[in-house]
C-alpha cells in the first residue's frame, strides 16, 4: 500500500513550510524565486486573466492580488487578508 501526501505538508508544529507558504494565498503563482499576482475577470468581463504584478515575496503578491479584486469584484471578492488590511 502507498501513501500520498498533499503539497501543503504542515511540520509538526502545524505550519506550513517556508518554501510552500505562498501556496495559501488565492492569485499567487511562483516563478523562480519571485511571485506574482494575477487576477481573473468575470466571465461578464471576457474571464481573462490580468498580471498584476512580480513581487519579492508572497505576502507582498497576495496584498496586490486583494487590492485588484477589491477593485473588481467589490464587496463580493475572495481575499486573502481582512479588508481592513488594503
Amino acid at each position: 500500500m502507498t501513501t500520498t501526501t498533499t503539497l501543503k505538508e504542515e511540520d509538526s508544529a502545524g505550519k506550513l513550510k517556508k518554501e510552500e507558504e505562498w501556496m495559501k494565498y488565492v492569485g499567487v503563482k511562483k516563478s523562480g524565486s519571485m511571485f506574482m499576482a494575477i487576477i481573473r475577470y468575470p466571465k461578464s468581463l471576457g474571464g481573462h486573466r490580468v498580471w498584476v504584478g512580480t513581487y519579492n515575496s508572497p505576502k507582498l503578491a497576495a496584498l496586490a492580488y486583494d487590492q485588484a479584486a477589491f477593485q473588481i469584484y467589490g464587496n463580493q471578492a475572495v481575499l486573502n487578508f481582512p479588508l481592513s488590511s488594503i
